[in-house]
């Protein structure tokens, strides 16, 4: 018990929390980083080249002004079908802050399916993927997913710049 307890407070902190938003009764992963030494503007540039790389396009909605960024990325699911959801980057002096929220799964003709209901909504037509394991075995994915891809954020906003 205690290994499992240390284990998720170690998860959240350097993943952001998995929760339900109270309001909207969405899953949302969100997190605020410190990042030394870097304005707003430089990291909001780093933040862009690290999507580019990433995602090989640009995000779909660029604020350069407010310094935040926010695109509609997907990923493919070894069960099948892909996942959509809304990704938004703030950027401020010495921090920024992610935002991942709405995720939505898509299987073929399917009625697109919110992580949080309890089945997909084609339950049936999606063969035996009626079972709890699988759906939870989605969501578990998005959850990786997500964490890989905030880890990968956050090394590429406190790399140092390489100066020739």
């Amino acid at each position: 018990m205690r290994i499992t307890l240390i284990l998720f407070v170690f998860t959240g902190t350097c993943f952001g929390q998995l929760r339900v938003d109270p309001t909207t009764r969405l899953y949302a992963y969100s997190g605020v980083y410190q990042v030394d030494t870097n304005s707003a503007q430089q990291l909001y540039s780093k933040g862009l080249q690290w999507y580019f790389s990433v995602f090989q396009t640009r995000p779909e909605f660029q604020d350069p002004e407010n310094f935040t960024f926010t695109s509609h990325p997907t990923f493919r699911v070894i069960t099948g079908g892909i996942v959509k959801y809304k990704l938004t980057i703030q950027f401020k002096d010495g921090r920024y802050k992610y935002i991942a929220t709405d995720f939505i799964h898509y299987y073929k003709t399917c009625s697109p399916s919110p992580l949080e209901t309890d089945k997909p909504s084609c339950s049936t037509s999606w063969g035996n993927f009626n079972s709890k394991k699988k759906w939870d075995d989605v969501r578990e994915q998005a959850g990786q997913t997500i964490a890989d891809l905030i880890i990968n954020l956050r090394q590429s906003l406190t790399k140092p710049e390489e100066i020739w």
